[in-house]
């Protein structure tokens, strides 16, 4: 298993809080796009640890447009995080959500790359965007008749 780099210095990015003292913090406007040294924002910090709660939580307040495919010094989104800590369920998550699973970092790494078995249980959510992007078409068509 592959490792990033983690310096975490914002107080939503710390996970040793509970959900309930980060969702507080999300609350009160703890602010998302903040970055530690290496470009870590809280998002990310949550999907390197694994804190399904606290992704979504980031998820739901997220209030700028990129922020579930923001990416450090490294060219690594919350999903290459999640992966590389082995966190299924949370690279599912953010997948789900919407996050780019395709892209590769800096370095030309991809999350095949990382772990075979993360991307193929990302290939579900690649098969669902498939069938809604056709689903999608196939209305706009019916509307445009």
């Amino acid at each position: 298993m592959h490792t990033l780099p983690s310096v975490s210095l914002t107080p939503i990015s710390r996970l040793s809080l509970s959900c309930l003292q980060a969702q507080a913090l999300l609350t009160g406007g703890a602010a998302l796009a903040h970055r530690d040294l290496v470009g870590t924002t809280p998002l990310m910090a949550a999907a390197q640890g694994g804190n399904a709660e606290i992704v979504t939580a980031c998820l739901d307040a997220g209030h700028y447009t990129g922020y579930i495919d923001a990416r450090d010094e490294n060219g690594y989104s919350a999903v290459f995080h999640a992966c590389a800590y082995g966190h299924k369920d949370v690279a599912k998550l953010l997948a789900e959500r919407g996050a780019d699973i395709d892209t590769p970092t800096r370095a030309g790494r991809t999350l095949a790359n990382l772990d075979e078995s993360i991307n193929s249980s990302l290939d579900e959510v690649r098969e669902a965007r498939k069938v809604r992007a056709a689903q999608e078409a196939a209305n706009a068509e019916a509307l445009a008749e």
